[in-house]
């Protein structure tokens, strides 16, 4: 699957200048000098990754979306978001993508995504994939779980406030 939409994603005729053509061009030389692909890379974090099409249904979804979400990412290529969550997660999710579209511009929104261990949150990188025409053509997610380090925050700010409560006033 993720072959398929590097491929998918590859064939769409890129809006760049051609010393960032050629930039791309030395970065994926640099990468295959090494062994590595687009492919790789994608299935070695785990940062969760998705793309879709305009139209909101998934072209493919990375290990990392699966860790988060629990979602077998083979079973999402073809889904749309309301079919992968509950009704309010997706509508929220919809909406950011619809946020993405209408700003035609990369957002960084916090998001809630439901998982095998509840719901998650997680800060999310959308951003829009262009074809040669401006048009955009896919929509794509990088999304990092910060649960644990938003209830770490939430814990350190309650002993901050219990420890200002115990001092009592000061003199």
């Amino acid at each position: 699957a993720a072959r398929a939409v590097t491929a998918r994603l590859a064939a769409m005729p890129a809006r760049r200048s051609r010393s960032r053509r050629r930039t791309g061009s030395s970065a994926t030389g640099a990468l295959t000098s090494i062994g590595l692909n687009l492919e790789q890379l994608l299935e070695q974090t785990d940062i969760g990754l998705i793309a879709k099409d305009p139209e909101g249904r998934y072209l493919f979804a990375s290990r990392g979306f699966e860790a988060i979400t629990g979602i077998p990412r083979q079973t999402v290529p073809g889904k749309l978001t309301e079919e992968l969550y509950p009704p309010e997660i997706a509508r929220t999710l919809r909406q950011n993508d619809a946020d993405v579209l209408a700003a035609g511009r990369a957002l960084q929104i916090e998001e809630q995504v439901a998982g095998p261990a509840g719901v998650r949150t997680v800060l999310t990188n959308k951003f829009p994939v262009r074809d040669a025409d401006g048009r955009i053509r896919a929509i794509c997610s990088a999304a990092t779980d910060i649960t644990e380090r938003q209830r770490l925050e939430e814990a350190l700010q309650r002993a901050a406030l219990a420890v200002s409560t115990a001092a009592g006033p000061r003199a």
